[in-house]
């Protein structure tokens, strides 16, 4: 990580008041009122907990560190005071959000564009997995926000002409524990080495590791630290239960942070098998709930299961059918095929074209 500068320890964010808590409105932390009407198009009805604590503080230029867990209304934190400050000093690659995966990069941007869409708001997501040249052009119409995966990002500052990010004024790095856990810590490092310094940061993490820790020490001025979770907490609406099913049928993983998200409620169900009732009763000593059975009729789920097997059945048969269709296929046709698109096939893999070349 690059070397830090003279940066304090960040100090805490003054926790508010539970009856405050409850009365404040997006108005009251400092938001501009056309953002303020576009969380209400959101249903948006209250900020939560990180927004009440961050976007107070954010508007008045602190960086800040939010421990929050996924779904607890983050995003909104630092994509409202940056589409403020956009507001009052427009400008072109206004701001870069740092994220971990592709998926939580499309969902971000969502976000920005559903909050600005009425002061016309452009972002751009730069990730893997997309055509390098379309997502030049999206960079070459200088949207106000980018949010991109660090290694792409990497990609694009060092091939892409005329890309630069030396009028950047906000960074955001969220989920930055998992980006740190991913081996992007080399990206990170390039990617602050050619940002401004004067800037303003925002550093997002469910946990505050030790990687997390020296990148706060290198990337941000005198933060302040907003928590609102725990290591292992989970939000306060999400509702948890488990499933006891013989080993035979467990085959599934799932993450609770994709329900019950920025404020509204969520039902996350945990198969359990019985190798598994140790884990199982490790997990909820740390996230400190006795989690209830999920209700079930077991005749119905008998039921489901005939289905579900019948339906594998014919799967498997229409599969077996296809594969033995498409055999049939490549022995008709066999390797004496003169047909035209058979001979430019075979002329192609000759090398016909390299002979040509070589004949130069």
């Amino acid at each position: 990580m690059a070397a830090p500068d003279e940066h304090d320890s960040p100090t805490e964010a003054p926790q508010p008041a539970v009856q405050e808590e409850e009365t404040k409105t997006f108005k009251d932390l400092g938001v501009t009122d056309v953002l303020c009407e576009a969380c209400d198009q959101l249903g948006w009805t209250k900020p939560t907990k990180i927004q009440i604590e961050a976007i107070p503080l954010a508007l008045q230029g602190r960086d800040i560190i939010g421990l929050a867990e996924t779904g607890s209304g983050k995003t909104g934190a630092f994509a409202l005071p940056i589409l403020n400050a956009l507001l009052e000093t427009p400008q072109r690659l206004f701001a870069l959000v740092l994220t971990p995966t592709r998926e939580l990069a499309f969902q971000i941007s969502e976000q920005f564009e559903a909050l600005g869409s009425s002061i016309g708001v452009q972002s751009a997501v730069i990730v893997g997995g997309i055509d390098s040249m379309s997502q030049s052009l999206a960079l070459a119409k200088k949207p106000h926000v980018i949010i991109a995966t660090p290694g792409r990002l990497i990609d694009h500052l060092e091939n892409t002409k005329g890309f630069n990010l030396r009028a950047l004024k906000y960074l955001v790095m969220d989920e930055a524990d998992r980006i740190l856990n991913m081996d992007f810590e080399t990206e990170v490092d390039k990617i602050l080495k050619v940002i401004p310094r004067d800037r303003k940061t925002f550093l997002f993490s469910a946990t505050m590791t030790k990687k997390v820790q020296k990148l706060q020490r290198a990337a941000l001025k005198n933060p302040v630290k907003c928590a609102v979770s725990s290591k292992y907490q989970t939000v306060e609406k999400l509702q948890q239960y488990y499933v006891f099913i013989p080993s035979k049928f467990k085959d599934y993983i799932h993450r609770v942070g994709r329900t019950a998200r920025a404020g509204r409620s969520g039902k996350a169900i945990t198969f359990v098998t019985q190798y598994d009732v140790e884990l199982f009763q490790r997990i909820e000593h740390l996230i400190g709930k006795k989690l209830p059975v999920f209700p079930t009729q077991d005749d119905e789920v008998m039921m489901l299961t005939e289905r579900v097997t019948e339906a594998q059945r014919f799967a498997r048969m229409e599969l077996r059918e296809h594969g033995e269709k498409k055999k049939r296929v490549r022995e008709d046709t066999g390797d004496n095929d003169d047909t035209e698109g058979a001979m430019g096939v075979r002329n192609k893999v000759a090398g016909g074209k390299m002979k040509k070349r070589k004949g130069r």
